[in-house]
């Protein structure tokens, strides 16, 4: 390096990272390697490798102890690792961001210690990050009540793969049964609810189970596989949101100037299409299952849509209506 010449950020700060990135990989692994095996893989005296080892012990807390059977270094906590010290400001406003999702569904996803986990990332930040403020704010919208211990139970069973005995409360008939399922998926519908998508054994088929109507939930003995081809992108692909019941229907609305600029700001559906109309109306175009879902999205926007096709959602929304107009109609004195 020529004399008074800045040296490279990489030889100052990063190589003492770098080895420590190799220590705590090789860790991990479980090779259980020892100074002398490390000084070899990092090209470097044993010393530095000890000073390495007691930077990572003292200063970084990782819970490091000596296997002398194994003669190497291991963690007495196997999820632990080095935390990054790496961080720009766009990394502290995602990691912010990221806390204000997870904390809408802390309660509907039955986590525990939220704060206590981002704390623990905080904790190896710049010193200012509690200064930092994101201009980004999310709303808390109205959450399904899921019975307590379902969700944990259906991530528990997914991640060991095992089958789970569920009682489930029919939308329809509102009575409960038992099924037997093996989850492949969950899934956050745009209305903050969560729905697994799985297997069912009483009915043969993939099926959609709504959390909040699982009353109870048991992992059993049972293993199980997700299809290698199985998809839940795809699955999806042809629903509005979540219905599988019915058939694919070409379906056309019809919007009103008013609300076609508010139709034409959002992908609603990956099958949309839009034609404009000479008085700044449109025709919203899709293909997609769920009649039921589709009537309730419509029947949002009032008198501001009509439903050009298919004539089974016209006659249900005409039926909706007539039955709100029995409602709201106003009775006359002496009726």
């Amino acid at each position: 390096m020529k004399k008074n010449q800045k040296p490279r950020e990489t030889e100052v700060n990063r190589r003492p990272r770098q080895r420590m990135d190799v220590i705590d990989f090789e860790i991990r692994k479980g090779n259980y390697p020892n100074c002398t095996d490390m000084a070899k893989i990092l090209e470097v005296c044993k010393e530095t490798v000890k000073r390495d080892i007691r930077f990572m012990r003292y200063d970084l807390k990782a819970p490091l102890e000596f296997d002398y059977r194994k003669n190497g270094y291991y963690y007495t906590a196997p999820d632990y690792f080095i935390p990054s010290t790496r961080v720009t400001n766009d990394d502290i406003e995602n990691l912010k961001l990221a806390e204000q999702i997870i904390e809408k569904y802390e309660k509907t996803l039955q986590l525990k210690g939220i704060k206590e986990t981002f704390g623990k990332i905080y904790k190896y930040l710049p010193n200012d990050y509690s200064l930092f403020s994101s201009p980004m704010k999310f709303s808390q919208n109205p959450l399904a009540e899921i019975s307590s211990g379902a969700i944990n139970i259906i991530k528990k069973a997914f991640f060991c793969k095992k089958e789970v005995e569920i009682t489930y409360e029919s939308f329809n008939s509102q009575k409960t049964s038992k099924r037997i399922v093996d989850p492949y998926y969950i899934h956050e519908k745009y209305t903050n609810s969560l729905y697994v998508i799985a297997y069912c054994h009483n009915k043969k088929d993939v099926r959609v189970f709504a959390m909040h109507r699982i009353r109870k939930a048991k992992i059993l003995e049972n293993e199980y596989m997700i299809p290698s081809d199985f998809c839940p992108e795809e699955y999806l692909k042809d629903s509005f949101s979540l219905e599988k019941g019915s058939p694919v229907y070409n379906f056309v609305f019809k919007f009103t100037p008013k609300q076609a600029k508010y139709l034409r700001e959002k992908t609603w559906h990956h099958s949309q299409t839009i034609e404009n109309l000479e008085d700044g109306s449109i025709l919203f175009k899709l293909q997609a299952r769920g009649l039921h879902e589709l009537k309730r999205w419509v029947l949002q926007y009032g008198g501001e849509v009509e439903v050009i096709e298919p004539p089974e959602l016209r006659k249900e929304v005409c039926g909706e209506l007539e039955k709100m107009l029995q409602v709201y109609t106003i009775k006359k004195k002496g009726d």
